[in-house]
């Protein structure tokens, strides 16, 4: 029997859902989430792929593949990646607004990816990048990709597997992979 753990959290009265198919037969991220402060709605696209194993085998696996992104203002639509991208879409991150109260940024789906930085913040802008992991069930790599809120500029930043960790570090405005290498840890910085 296949488990299904469901991760709710609600942000901006929007529902935002992981689905994670302990099978191997889904990785999905249900995405209904509405940035204020640049009235843009992004919306989580779903296919089937089908993918043949190394033994000839078919396997077809329930993937977010795309995000809508519908600018309010402007009432368009773009997508962020192409109709044929075979990755799923596991984690989805931007930065929203500054707390003044709080001190700290707050981010629409910051409960996935490891926040630090983030208390007793004193900052002056916001990041126009949107943070994207994504997963292939082809290769089995993660890897993170940026783009602007909007959109443009999608750049696959880094590939890696399940041993690699990292965090976003929203004070210095860098994505902060780790790696160890016996017996040392290597750092690399990603701007966003």
């Amino acid at each position: 029997m296949k488990k299904i753990f469901i991760l709710p959290f609600l942000m901006f009265s929007f529902l935002s859902f992981t689905f994670i198919d302990g099978g191997g037969g889904s990785i999905k991220c249900y995405i209904r989430d509405y940035n204020p402060a640049n009235d843009l709605f992004y919306i989580s696209i779903d296919k089937t792929i089908t993918i043949q194993n190394d033994k000839n085998k078919e396997k077809s696996y329930d993937i977010t593949s795309n995000i809508a992104i519908y600018d309010t203002n402007k009432e368009s639509t773009t997508y962020l990646f192409d109709d044929s991208f075979d990755e799923t879409i596991s984690n989805f991150f931007y930065e929203s607004y500054y707390d003044t109260e709080q001190k700290k940024l707050i981010c629409n789906r910051d409960y996935r990816f490891k926040l630090l930085g983030n208390e007793n913040l004193l900052i002056d802008t916001i990041s126009d990048q949107l943070i994207i992991e994504t997963y292939s069930f082809k290769s089995g790599m993660y890897s993170l990709w940026t783009a602007h809120k909007e959109g443009g500029h999608l750049k696959r930043e880094i590939q890696f597997t399940t041993e690699t960790e990292y965090y976003i570090d929203v004070k210095n405005k860098v994505i902060r992979i780790l790696k160890q290498t016996e017996p040392k840890i290597d750092f690399v910085n990603i701007p966003y």
